[in-house]
This record gives C-alpha cells, structure tokens and sequence, in this order.
C-alpha cells in the first residue's frame, strides 16, 4: 500500500506498509527518489518533549529533540517502522503510481494524500484523505537543501506555500480547492450502480488512454 502526500499536483512523500494483514506488517515513508524520511524518527508537533522552540537558533529548521524522536519511531497503526533495505519497486510502477497522484492531486488542488494498493504489479486507487494521522503525528524529515540541519517541517512549509502562493488559497486546506465537477452533483443520492455509470461515463469523456499503463513483464515471462 502506497500512501501519496500531494500538494497541487506536487507529490511531496510517500507513506507505505508493506506485508499488511500479516505478522510482519511494517510502515515507511520516502521521497520519490526513495530516501527514506523516517529515519530520524516519529515527531508529535508541539510536544514538549521534542520541540526546544521554534528556530530558536536561527537556522531555518524548527528545534527538535532528534534524540526523543529517534526513541519514538513507531509504531505507526500498530505498525513498527520497516528496516532497510525495502522491497523493491519496479521503477515504471513507480512512475506510474507517481503520475496518477501528480493528476489526481492538480485536479483536487489542495493538499491530499492519495492512497494506492498494488496487486500483481498493477496500481489500484483505494482512497482519499486531507487529514493524514489526524495531523497529531508525523515521521518526515531531511536534510535543509541550504541550511545543512535536519528539517521536520518541511511538509508544514510546502503547505503554507501552497496556500500563501494564491489569493483565493484556504490556509485550513493547503491551497486552492477546485470546483467540483459537475457530474458530482447529487452524488450522494444516487444508487451504487448510477455512481458506477457515471464515473465510468466522466472517466471515458475525460481521457483518451487509462490513468495506469501497466509494467512490461520480465523477460523470462514474455512469449
């Protein structure tokens, strides 16, 4: 299971659990050149523990007790933080996966994590959130690209960007929310099987070729 964090079409991390439903479920975040993220542990903004200030000393990046969170990596909903090395991602399901969150989160506009499974090497979208671990907790943080220090707010950061880049930008959202296509109108009232029609029907009028190419098989497995 891959878990997206988009900001208008920008895909900023990636949440994973991998082995889920089994004893050896376990979670990890990455970016999409699969650094991991979580390798300075879990964060709870604001926790007193963790947090001396706010750029108290002037370097760009929040204050943190790396040490606190280090001995705070998990678990995540239940799950314990996953080892190096993860298993492999075919690169064009990658790419694939990368590509459906960057148009399903241009089209949505403000930040959203868009949650995939995988199944047989192909990408299903399961679902949609705009309020990922009820915004109470967080594993990311990386190297500040000028500053040098250890940065675990640089998601915060792109979400007041994407919201300070626009006058008509929600900051309680992240960014500007697009209208709603119309053929959601009344969504709600109608039966499964209309829903089903007409998102095949706006996904057909919109796109010429499907969202998701599919991975060439290996070699030893083509006729």
């Amino acid at each position: 299971e891959y878990k997206f964090h988009v900001f208008n079409g920008q895909v900023a991390a990636v949440s994973s659990v991998y082995n889920r439903g089994t004893g050896c479920a376990c979670y990890a975040e990455f970016d999409t050149d699969l650094e991991r993220l979580d390798k300075y542990g879990c964060f709870e903004p604001g926790l007193p523990a963790q947090s001396g200030g706010i750029d108290a000393d002037d370097d760009q990046c929040y204050d943190i007790d790396f040490d606190a969170g280090s001995n705070n990596p998990g678990p995540v909903k239940g799950m314990d933080i996953c080892n190096d090395p993860l298993p492999d991602i075919p690169e064009c399901l990658l790419s694939d996966m990368i590509s459906m969150a960057q148009t399903l989160g241009s089209a949505i506009g403000v930040y959203v994590r868009i949650d995939m499974f995988v199944s047989n090497n192909v990408a299903y979208v399961q679902e949609y959130s705009t309020n990922h671990n009820g915004g109470l907790r967080h594993c990311w943080a990386k190297r500040h690209p000028t500053a040098g220090c250890i940065d675990s707010c640089f998601m915060g950061d792109l979400w007041q960007t994407n919201s300070n880049n626009n006058s008509n930008a929600n900051p309680l959202y992240g960014g500007v929310r697009t209208p709603e296509p119309a053929y959601l109108t009344n969504w709600f009232t109608k039966s499964t099987t209309d829903q089903c029609t007409t998102a095949l029907t706006a996904s057909n009028s919109n796109s010429n070729t499907p969202l998701v190419s599919s991975c060439p098989p290996p070699a030893t497995q083509r006729p």
